[in-house]
């Protein structure tokens, strides 16, 4: 399983679905910085899990089960949990970490304890095969850490198609796997 960068898009390969990866255009569109002529410290990634629609939805009162279980994910991958939400319909995940190379290890060990967490606090929750992943430099970290604890308020006005083609897809056709 590996990360490959592909201008302003990467590919995540390895995974048994298919992940849909964005970076965010403030960790490209400096050359120094992407081409790695200046390393940061760490690099943020943001993953969107989106609930199957023919599956239940998440179990929202699970919430803090699976934050506790994602942030002892995160020591185990030196990594640190900056937020996670959990809504009846979609899910974010916010982590930073040094090891940008083990993005995709990182982001299948996610994945996995989210599922894992599930099953054991209620039942087979099956993900759509687009799991959104956004790369993001350090500094937006906090803005995107308020951003997912607030999903509650956000989603009074907009749905997740919508919060996909504002905040994270701009300007990029939304996968089929999101169009629900």
């Amino acid at each position: 399983m590996h990360l490959v960068r592909e201008g302003a898009l990467a590919v995540v390969s390895g995974l048994s679905r298919l992940i849909h990866h964005t970076v965010h255009p403030a960790y490209t569109c400096f050359p120094i910085i992407s081409q790695g002529a200046i390393m940061m410290s760490s690099v943020g990634i943001h993953l969107l899990i989106l609930s199957e629609q023919t599956s239940a939805s998440f179990p929202v009162q699970s919430a803090e089960m699976v934050h506790s279980e994602l942030r002892r994910c995160c020591v185990r991958r030196n990594s640190v949990l900056h937020a996670s939400h959990v809504l009846a319909d979609h899910m974010h995940v916010l982590i930073e970490t040094e090891a940008e190379d083990q993005a995709s290890e990182i982001i299948a060990d996610i994945v996995a304890t989210i599922q894992k967490t599930f099953r054991i606090t209620s039942r087979n929750i099956v993900f759509q095969d687009g799991i959104h992943v956004t790369l993001l430099p350090p500094w937006h970290l906090d803005i995107l850490s308020a951003f997912v604890e607030n999903q509650d308020s956000y989603h009074v006005k907009y749905t997740v198609s919508e919060e996909l083609e504002r905040v994270f897809l701009p300007g990029l056709p939304i996968p089929s796997a999101a169009a629900s």
